[in-house]
């Protein structure tokens, strides 16, 4: 009998599909979570076989999740769940080592059927999902196929430097570090790294935020993925617009006087920053993701690599 986990933000969602899986039997649903970092935690403690994850939770989303999980038990089978069935969704899932993905919008009882009768068949997807295989192998071979990466950290407290470095090190990353705007923006120009990871707030309330900005519109930098540090909680959103969605965060009395807010859209992985400069002014940039402070090393991998792909 399969041991199962369902991770889903949804509580009616966990109950239908838990009731869904009694009645098709040989599974068990031995636990269920509401988020990433829940479903990380229960599969530590709880031997499992196969994890239905929803893609869209808060804290730690499916994608994040999925990869951390396969990454300390590649044995778990993991299967994606949405209410979204556009490729690049798909496509992310699978790529983090989900074995299916199926759209929550879609009768999938004799998919759910098949998967628990024979989860080793292969990969399992809803009826009418399009998905190319073929281009994730290349991606893969590609990944497999590169020098290590480059990383660039900006902060200014040597330990986070030492946690982050010794984090990445381990995991085949080149890092580089520096220790304020001035520097940071000297070492990024000449290393060029494939990823920077800068602290919100350094020296000043604004340096984080002026390096990062500063990046942005280098033409030589264009494209370079930016992380930011943060301790401030992250707004999450369903909207791909996250900077028209930072314009309505402004208009609420309670977001208007806010130094600083950062948005991420859950579904797309779209985010930025919209901080209010010395002269009062709302400056907007687009960022790759945040980093929640204290650096976790089960938060900090899954971003990097969603990003790295």
């Amino acid at each position: 009998m399969l041991r199962v986990v369902i991770a889903d933000d949804q509580t009616m969602f966990r109950k239908g599909l838990r009731q869904i899986l009694e009645n098709i039997g040989d599974a068990e649903v031995i636990g269920e979570a509401c988020n990433g970092e829940e479903v990380l935690s229960l599969v530590d403690r709880i031997q499992t076989d196969l994890v239905f994850m929803d893609i869209g939770m808060p804290l730690m989303d499916g994608f994040q999740a999925t990869e951390q999980l396969k990454l300390n038990h590649p044995e778990i089978m993991v299967i994606g769940f949405s209410a979204y069935e556009n490729e690049d969704c798909i496509t992310r899932m699978i790529n983090a080592g989900a074995s299916g993905y199926l759209s929550k919008t879609r009768n999938n009882y004799e998919l759910l059927t098949e998967i628990i009768a024979n989860p080793s068949k292969g990969l399992f997807f809803s009826e009418g999902l399009h998905y190319n295989f073929n281009q994730t192998i290349i991606n893969l071979k590609k990944k497999n196929s590169m020098e290590p990466r480059k990383v660039v950290i900006v902060d200014d407290d040597i330990d986070v430097i030492s946690v982050i470095e010794t984090i990445l090190t381990k995991e085949g990353f080149k890092v580089i570090s520096a220790n304020d705007k001035t520097e940071g923006m000297k070492v990024i120009r000449e290393v060029k790294p494939d990823l920077a990871i800068l602290d919100v707030m350094m020296t000043t309330h604004y340096e984080g935020f002026e390096l990062a900005k500063e990046i942005t519109e280098t033409p030589e930098l264009k494209g370079m993925p930016i992380l930011m540090q943060t301790s401030i909680d992250v707004l999450v959103t369903t909207r791909p617009d996250v900077q028209a969605m930072a314009r309505e965060f402004r208009k609420d009395p309670g977001f208007k006087e806010l130094h600083v807010l950062c948005i991420k859209d859950t579904v797309t992985q779209k985010a930025g920053v919209d901080y209010l400069s010395e002269n009062g002014e709302s400056i907007w940039f687009p960022v790759d993701g945040f980093i929640r402070k204290p650096v976790d090393a089960r938060r900090l991998l899954p971003e990097i690599q969603r990003i790295m792909k």
